[in-house]
């Protein structure tokens, strides 16, 4: 089943009436932006949360969600025994 309008968020309804108020077609913005239009259509209409990949990376550039892009390649994650865990309430 279809969403409707009013259960779209709100922020993707905002960015795509900013590319409605601003003449650009969907296609037109994700070719001029490197992102595919389906993938694009999916973040604005709500069928994809834009959680990874390319939907995360169109979710930010269309200022959807806050976060960072890195490349995949120069991802380095932090090793667990480099952080210090520290107990709280602990007697020292």
């Amino acid at each position: 089943m279809a969403k409707s309008r009013q259960q779209v968020a709100p922020d993707r309804v905002e960015a795509l009436a900013a590319l409605r108020q601003a003449g650009l077609s969907i296609p037109e913005w994700a070719k001029a932006n490197g992102f595919s239009a389906a993938t694009v259509k999916a973040v604005l209409y709500g069928h994809s949360k834009g959680l990874r990949g390319e939907s995360h990376r169109v979710a930010i550039a269309l200022g959807i969600k806050v976060g960072v892009v890195v490349k995949a390649k120069g991802f380095t994650p932090v090793r667990r025994d480099r952080v210090r865990l520290v107990a709280v309430g602990s007697a020292s």
